[in-house]
């Protein structure tokens, strides 16, 4: 009986750490965060696509078959201009996710200063706040 209760007691400290340790989630990114999740997934699925097609292709190119060449490397260009238009939409995505802004008062006039991120150029902009 007494051996019971230095494990019961360390399996409670051990779930205890592990709560606190475990990740929270941010609210205010969260929807952000979830776009570009999903973007990463087509985009990785598109490059995966894009290389299977280019494998039939070259398949199709070796055994001598132009019907599976034709369909493999039209499907592995056409999948690999949709991992580029995913690429570009995960950019201004996350681009969108670096915008940060703080007040500033300069000559009795509150301004908003805005600093975002674009193409990876730094630009400030101050708003004046009425």
């Amino acid at each position: 009986m007494k051996r019971k209760l230095p494990v019961i007691s360390m399996l409670s400290l051990l779930a205890l750490m592990v709560g606190m340790v475990a990740p929270v989630n941010s609210g205010a990114q969260s929807n952000l965060d979830k776009a570009s999740s999903h973007r990463q997934k087509t985009k990785n699925g598109w490059r995966n696509a894009a290389a299977g097609s280019g494998a039939l292709g070259v398949f199709g190119v070796v055994t001598g078959n132009k019907t599976l060449a034709a369909a493999g490397l039209a499907g592995a260009a056409y999948s690999g201009q949709r991992y580029e238009h995913d690429r570009r939409s995960q950019r201004n995505i996350d681009d969108r996710r670096r915008v940060q802004t703080t007040t500033i008062w300069h000559n009795h006039h509150r301004y908003r200063r805005i600093v975002s991120w674009h193409n990876g150029a730094r630009h400030v902009r101050l708003v004046r706040i009425r």
